[in-house]
């Protein structure tokens, strides 16, 4: 399993934090992307962007985390960062077109009310497209933004379908967010 950073994790009330945790208001988060270890009562989130892999090549399928870059009209550009579990060595150029981006109501959606540049998406590889990027897919519900910051930078949770929550300032925006 993986989780983002702001992520609640499961504790007891013994848990002693580890490394790549925090805690608020009583409850632990995950301050990095990454895997929940538990050593005895020592809870710790293990960095998954240590795991460099050469050989790790996304294919079709792959389930893949991407940083968008740049918003257009038809489409969001991203560079693909970790595919499956392994933090790739060189990024990959992705594409998210607008007909991949959720299932229903295509035309009335606003791409920039889908993503943010800097926001991490997961996503599935749904081709390997041309020979300059692979075409990424976010339209199954477990797809989408899982980390993003709000226009005062502060890091983002998961609200409700479709809006993330600033919980330092209490800002809500719109987000196609990964459900899980």
């Amino acid at each position: 399993m993986i989780v983002c950073p702001g992520d609640e994790l499961q504790t007891t009330s013994s848990t002693i934090l580890g490394q790549g945790v925090f805690t608020k208001q009583k409850k632990i988060f995950s301050s990095i992307l990454g895997s929940p270890e538990s050593s005895g009562n020592v809870l710790s989130v293990r960095s998954s962007l240590c795991k460099s892999s050469y050989s790790a090549i996304p294919s079709v399928g792959s389930i893949v985390i991407a940083r968008v870059l740049s918003l257009a009209g038809t489409h969001v550009t991203c560079e693909v960062l970790i595919s499956g579990d392994h933090q790739l060595s060189t990024p990959f150029h992705g594409v998210i077109r607008r007909e991949h981006i959720r299932e229903t109501e295509i035309d009335k959606m606003r791409i920039d009310d889908m993503f943010r540049p800097g926001d991490l998406v997961q996503a599935v590889v749904a081709s390997l497209g041309d020979s300059r990027n692979l075409f990424l897919s976010t339209i199954n519900d477990a797809h989408g933004v899982i980390f993003a910051r709000s226009g005062d930078g502060n890091s983002m949770v998961h609200e409700s379908p479709g809006v993330m929550l600033d919980q330092i300032t209490g800002l809500r925006e719109k987000r196609k967010n990964a459900l899980r």
